[in-house]
């Protein structure tokens, strides 16, 4: 395996800190899917930090700090957004398997 060079990380405390380093990158792409369709789909790391940005104010003003807040939702772009808005906006991101029987996911 070829070395390769390490690159200086500045420490990040917190989430909020870790959002805000990456908007350095702010035009390279942040991440790439595809649809059902095999439509590529890119999104910034500004495109990105601004969805997680929106998504963390409304979670604020519906009161979710401290709060717990469920993923019902299968792996995807949003589901990522989703995730690290609730983390950023101080609450807990439950992460519901969506594969699990309707049961199981009543008594979470």
């Amino acid at each position: 395996m070829k070395p390769y060079p390490l690159y200086p990380a500045k420490d990040c405390d917190n989430l909020i800190e870790y959002l805000d380093l990456l908007k350095q990158y702010s035009e390279k792409t942040a991440v790439v899917y595809y649809d059902f369709h095999a439509k590529e789909h890119s999104f910034t790391y500004k495109e990105m930090l601004d969805q997680i940005d929106c998504c963390r104010r409304n979670l604020l003003a519906a009161g979710a700090f401290g709060k717990h807040v469920a993923i019902v939702s299968e792996n995807s772009y949003h589901w990522l957004v989703c995730f690290l808005a609730i983390s950023a906006a101080g609450g807990t991101a439950i992460c519901v398997d969506i594969e699990q029987p309707d049961e199981v996911i009543r008594q979470m």
